[in-house]
Order: C-alpha cells, then structure tokens, then sequence
C-alpha cells in the first residue's frame, strides 16, 4: 500500500532529523510539545506518531471533503493535529519535499475513485477504520493486531445503547431518552451526561450520536431544510458536544476516534463554527478523571451513564494510587483468599471506577461490556 510506504518513509526521515547534529527547530519543537502530553514518549515513538497523522489524517481529508470535514475543522479542534499543523503553516524549513510523494499519491485518479467510492458509503459503514486496518496491516502488522483491542461489535453497542435509552425512558423519565434535553423534568438529576472509559475508536458514542440525531428528528419534524440545519447546530453545540465524555489512553485509536466522530458530525449537517470541542481527551481513565481539571466532567446532578469496552487484562500494569485505594472496596471481604488476582484484572478496575462515579453522583447507568 502507497501510503503505508510513504508513511514509513516520514517515520525514518523524522527519526533521522531528531538523531541529527542540526535537526532545525520544527520538528524538535513539535517532539516536545508531545512529550509534555505524552509523558515517556521516545524518539521513535513519536516519529511513529508523526508518520501515522500526517499520512492518514491527510488521507481522511481527501478522502470526505465534499462532506464538510475539512483539515481547518481538525486543526481548530484537536490539540495534537494542531501541533503539528499549524507549526508546518508556520516553519517550513525546506520540508516539503517529505510531503511530495503524500500529494502525489492523494491525487491519483485511482485514489481519487476510492475516495468517490467512500464519499458513497452509507451511515453504517466505517470507511476510516475499513481503510486504517488496511493501511496498519501494510504500515506495521503488530500493531493492526494491538488495534482489534479497541474494537467492538456494532450489534453489541447497538444493544447496550438501545437499553440505555430505554432506561432513560422507562426508569428516569426521559420521554426522548438520550436525546432529553435539560429542560426536561428528570427524575433525581438536571440533564444526561455520558461518560466512555475506554473510548477505542469511538464506536459507543458514534453509535449514541445517530441515536440521537434519530430521535432529534422526530422532535423537529415540521421545519423546513434551513431551520432544521440551524437548529441541528445549535443542538450539537449545546446540547450534543457537551453531554459526550471520551477517555482513552493510546494516541492512535484516540485519533482515530477524532477523525470519526467528526466525520459523524460533518455528515449530520453540524458546521463546525463555533469553537467548541470534542470531549475527547488522551489520558488514563484509572488515573481519576473526575480529579483532572484539564478534561473533569460535571457530574453533579446528572443522570451519569457509563459507557465502554474496557481492556481484558489480568497481569494488569494499571496500579496508580487512585484505583489501588478504589479497589479496597471490592477486595475487603476477600483480601485473606489465595486466588485475589482476578480482581486486578483492568475491566474489573473500570467497573469499579464507574460504580465510583455512579456513587458520586447519585443518579445513573452502566452500559459496559464484561
């Protein structure tokens, strides 16, 4: 695949430029502004990174552009695409030759056919993650293997948020479930606030977003085309994006969720005029989200609603102070017994953290895969 060779390319000729005695300032100043978000982040890593955005993030512009998902939109609205975006708009630094084989391969007639072929795929289809199986299988088959981790079953998030959303109807008072507005009388909370621990490529809060804009239709059925597009916005901007929390660790199927839910939302008719964000934050959930100010949800009087694939991982290396004392909880009546260490495996520490959450507010639902 060409575009796996001229991401492999962009990886070496990265790591080169950091090994360098004169490695210039962009590409070192892009590498720190990682390694702070990124703590432990090495050479090589990074370059991997910086290959694997550049190519594939470029790919998935081309690729659905006529639907408004546009390299402005992902500059403005994730900080890593960001970094690395805006810092080429403004250093150049005779790079450009790094890029040349990239928008050569993107404007080939062939590649603009796949793109067309893209562009005509329904709802249902996942052409990003389709394409980006492909590309790691080509780029680097270990990690294609490391992805499958973070994927689940369509039928098995369908079923978990459709008995969500009946939950909210049935036991909460939410007569549009998880499109209830915080006008509405909740029974024992303001509004809805949704919460993914272990976000993958975004597959449950994708799933949630067509939920919601199915029932958002229902509600407003009468307005014209305009009206419709008007008010959806609004909607998203202060309803949508505020009540949809993301937490995952790794980069990649971090990005990947990005590109996704934004292309979701491209197709859905949202504009991305205002400058707000995804709820999408690169950090460890096992850490304490509702402790870290930089990505800490309100939770207070909210129907809290946990969502998620946890990773299955008995020897697990997740044992930070917060969850170590969380799950004193579940291991007090049992800490004597000779076979403890299936507690400590990662899903069991995800449940906990979201009974944890589900305590602290009071009021909610776990819709996880166990």
């Amino acid at each position: 695949m060409d575009l796996a060779r001229i991401a492999i390319m962009i990886r070496d000729q990265v790591i080169n430029k950091l090994q360098s005695e004169s490695p210039g300032k962009l590409i070192p100043n892009i590498f720190k502004q990682f390694a702070f978000m990124v703590p432990g982040l090495d050479i090589e890593q990074f370059a991997d990174y910086f290959a694997q955005i550049i190519s594939y993030t470029l790919f998935c512009v081309e690729a659905t552009q006529e639907q408004g998902f546009t390299l402005n939109n992902l500059v403005r609205l994730n900080p890593f695409l960001g970094i690395i975006f805006a810092a080429f708009i403004q250093f150049h630094e005779g790079l450009d030759y790094w890029f040349e084989d990239l928008f050569r391969f993107l404007k080939k007639p062939e590649i603009r056919k796949v793109f067309h072929e893209i562009q005509q795929k329904q709802n249902d289809e996942d052409p990003i993650v389709y394409f980006y199986e492909h590309f790691l299988k080509a780029y680097n088959p270990m990690q294609k293997i490391e992805l499958g981790v973070f994927y689940t079953p369509t039928p098995i998030v369908s079923f978990i948020n459709n008995s969500i959303d009946n939950l909210l109807r049935t036991e909460f008072n939410c007569s549009n479930g998880l499109a209830t507005q915080p006008e509405a009388p909740i029974i024992n909370a303001h509004r809805i606030q949704v919460l993914d621990l272990a976000t993958g490529t975004g597959t449950f809060l994708l799933n949630m977003i067509d939920k919601i804009k199915q029932e958002w239709e229902k509600i407003y059925p009468d307005q014209d085309s305009g009206e419709r597009k008007k008010a959806w916005n609004q909607y998203v901007d202060h309803y949508l994006l505020p009540q949809l929390y993301g937490f995952e660790l790794l980069m990649l199927p971090y990005l990947v969720a990005y590109l996704k839910i934004l292309l979701k939302l491209a197709k859905s008719g949202y504009n991305f005029e205002s400058n707000n964000q995804l709820q999408l934050y690169l950090t460890n959930s096992l850490e304490g989200i509702s402790y870290e100010q930089s990505c800490r949800p309100e939770l207070e009087n909210t129907v809290t609603i946990i969502v998620g694939n946890p990773p299955y991982q008995v020897n697990s290396k997740n044992n930070t102070p917060y969850i170590h004392n969380l799950m004193k909880t579940y291991k007090k009546d049992v800490k004597n017994e000779k076979y403890i260490k299936p507690l400590s495996d990662d899903y069991i520490k995800f449940l906990r953290l979201a009974h944890h959450l589900i305590d602290t507010t009071g009021c909610g639902i776990i819709g996880m895969v166990t």
